[in-house]
């Protein structure tokens, strides 16, 4: 249970954007969505790019370089809130035939078709590099009740602004908004629109993500 006051606490999703001859690797799952590859977070990972890497090599056989971050959103499931956090990934070995060791299914999809699939909006967002917007897995709000996310790694995600070499905010992320949303609410003036993602990090001393944005002139 949730203590009074305390931060609320996110299980964390690393994905990655992978191509190969034009066409984008997509999983689907038992949702009967389509959604990128990857795992949660769990405890003992160093890092974000390790999980990633385990992630892939162990579900599909593919082997990756996983590259820069891309900015994170926040995604519904049930009454649970995921935070995703996708990099663009390089393949270094992709076997003959994919399978998905978890019981999805895996194929290459050109981009014209992307926005035909069944998918929360924010995959679609990262794919093609777009400030991503919170999004709703649709099968899983239809559904009464609450939605199990397994038991991995459940910490508080700080969202960090920074202006001319020094932090100027920090907010705990809440239920529902992405880092950007939430970013915007707390600007005025239209200053949203010069919000650049830097980088997402763990921090252990306070065992939490700290997601950074820079604010331009």
């Amino acid at each position: 249970m949730k203590e009074e006051g305390a931060p609320e606490c996110f299980p964390v999703s690393v994905k990655g954007v992978l191509k190969k001859s034009g066409r984008f690797l997509l999983r689907k799952n038992e949702r009967e969505e389509y959604e990128l590859l990857g795992g949660r977070l769990e405890i003992g990972d160093r890092s974000f790019e390790a999980r990633l890497h385990t992630e892939f090599l162990e579900e599909s056989g593919i082997e990756i370089e996983v590259q820069q971050p891309l900015e994170p959103w926040t995604l519904a499931v049930g009454q649970s809130c995921v935070f995703i956090l996708p990099y663009h990934c390089r393949a270094l070995h992709i076997p003959d035939i994919l399978c998905d060791q978890d019981g999805g299914s895996l194929a290459w999809f050109d981009p014209s078709v992307i926005s035909r699939l069944p998918m929360p909006q924010g995959y679609r967002d990262s794919l093609f590099s777009l400030p991503p917007r919170s999004s709703v897995s649709r099968p899983a709000a239809d559904r009464a009740g609450w939605i199990k996310t397994g038991a991995e790694r459940s910490c508080p995600v700080f969202i960090q602004l920074w202006k001319d070499g020094r932090m100027v905010l920090e907010r705990p992320l809440s239920r529902f908004y992405s880092p950007r949303e939430m970013l915007s609410s707390e600007l005025k003036n239209g200053s949203a629109g010069r919000l650049v993602f830097q980088e997402c990090r763990i921090d252990r001393r306070r065992k939490a993500v700290i997601s950074c944005y820079l604010l331009t002139d």
